[in-house]
């Protein structure tokens, strides 16, 4: 526990410009936690993610315009995802426990990239400089992973609970209604995320199904 807060400072400075060789390796090294002590599972994932997602949109990394930290940090903020659904019974949790730690992973980890991506500038959205290419492309496979891998059926049905949800709440805002099944929905709603295109201002416009 006594590394974790020095890790995450590490990470939310986006490893001091060493990003794209460090960040692989926040997985592995979150497994390794994990098997030493499993009962932080749901400090380490949710960590990691706020302080990628912190780095990601930091000045440093605004200034930078370095294409090569921005994708590597996303790619690293949805493998830390993916581990956590898919470690979310460490340390013997119950049925109870898993709800709880899969619903705050993908509440915490998840829905902030949907806000971003599909909210409009002025209604709560968190803007991204220089990585909303790699963050549409890296969440539309992250939901594509959720309904397909079977290492995370047991995540699935809680994850999918928590994200239809808030992609119904950005359609009504957006317009539109679903009625398609959970998991066909989660899938039907991720392909409008890939229907962004920009402006010459840099608006983004979403295109209805």
């Amino acid at each position: 526990k006594a590394i974790l807060p020095r890790l995450f400072t590490l990470v939310k400075n986006g490893a001091f410009g060493s990003a794209a060789e460090s960040f692989p390796c926040l997985v592995p090294f979150a497994d390794l936690c994990l098997q030493a002590s499993p009962q932080i599972a749901d400090k380490i994932h949710i960590g990691l993610m706020q302080s990628l997602w912190e780095s990601l949109v930091s000045a440093r990394v605004a200034r930078a315009g370095d294409e090569g930290t921005c994708t590597a940090t996303v790619r690293a903020y949805f493998e830390c995802l993916l581990h956590g659904w898919q470690n979310c019974v460490a340390g013997g949790a119950d049925e109870n426990q898993v709800a709880q730690r899969v619903d705050e992973l993908t509440a915490g980890g998840l829905i902030p990239c949907i806000d971003a991506l599909l909210i409009p500038d002025g209604r709560g959205s968190t803007p991204v400089p220089g990585g909303r290419a790699p963050l549409l492309a890296s969440t539309v496979k992250c939901i594509e992973l959720l309904c397909s891998r079977d290492e995370l059926n047991v995540a699935r049905p809680y994850a999918l609970k928590v994200l239809v949800t808030r992609l119904q709440t950005c359609r009504a805002v957006l317009g539109g209604a679903c009625e398609e099944e959970e998991e066909e929905e989660a899938l039907a709603l991720s392909s409008m995320l890939c229907a962004f295109k920009r402006d010459g201002a840099g608006s983004v416009h979403v295109f209805p199904m």
